[in-house]
């Protein structure tokens, strides 16, 4: 069973626009979503069906946490692609709309950490509403779980790199270094102590607590709440993080952390 619907179309169209033919097409009942968030005002417009069964979370608690949250939620090994990736096509994007030209959609396939800690792989694929001066204005996204489907492209890579016909260098040289590269989680631990950057051995109970809270996705005040401390008290914790671990911003204090354990 499909989720594509009449009513989900004509609402797309209506508060985006035209959309590329068999957008919403690829949308599995149960392991996918559509959202449509406005830049200028800053605000989620619409997110249908729920992202429960997919991130675990409710509309109301994905749009609470805002956007340090979803980040917080991504696998630290996939940001830095993820980046570099947005970038590329963002600014391409920009020039392209400036002179007329064809806006290009951006997908990304990555793995997330549900709400009941367990990782999945989603694939978000985002178009873009411009205006005139280059700036995007509105947001037409879909994620999908992918899981089943990266886990079956894996054993057939493996299946064909074993096979003695396939001899490619290039191909095993670089299969070598992605297993030898790929990051295990571990458990906190003396291992992991001899690891951990020296920061995260300086920080207080509480710092630790309030990092723990920020990397599960938390916002300002939904850690004021759980804590049962003010936001301001939150805040001055948060720049104490920044500080020590030396790092400019949440997403980089996550991936920091995540050179000793994942949270």
């Amino acid at each position: 069973m499909q989720l594509k619907s009449y009513t989900l179309l004509e609402r797309v169209k209506d508060d985006f626009g035209s959309i590329p033919e068999g957008f919403l097409d690829d949308l599995p009942e149960g392991k996918s979503f559509v959202y449509l968030t406005s830049c200028r005002d800053s605000r989620m417009i619409f997110m249908e069906p729920s992202p429960k069964q997919v991130t675990g979370f409710t509309v109301e608690e994905m749009m609470a946490g805002g956007i340090d949250m979803q980040i917080s939620r991504i696998h630290p090994d996939d940001l830095a692609g993820l980046y570099d990736k947005a970038l590329r096509i963002i600014r391409q994007n920009g020039t392209a709309a400036q002179h007329g030209g064809r806006i290009t959609p951006l997908t990304l396939e990555y793995r997330i950490r549900r709400a009941d800690g367990k990782w999945r792989v989603v694939r978000e694929t985002k178009l873009f509403s411009y205006c005139k001066d280059g700036s995007h204005d509105r947001v037409l996204g879909k994620l999908v779980d992918v899981t089943e489907r990266a886990a079956n492209d894996r054993y057939e890579a493996e299946q064909f790199l074993a096979d003695p016909r396939n001899e490619y260098p290039i191909l095993d040289a670089l299969y070598k270094f992605k297993k030898n590269t790929e990051k295990q989680p571990i458990v906190p631990s003396a291992e992991a102590a001899i690891v951990m950057p020296a920061g995260i051995r300086a920080l207080t109970r509480r710092e630790k607590e309030i990092l723990q809270l920020i990397g599960a996705g938390h916002s300002t005040k939904q850690i004021a709440d759980h804590l049962f401390i003010s936001v301001n008290t939150v805040q001055t914790h948060r720049s104490n993080l920044l500080q020590k671990l030396q790092v400019k911003n949440s997403m980089e204090l996550i991936r920091e952390v995540s050179k000793a354990f994942w949270l």
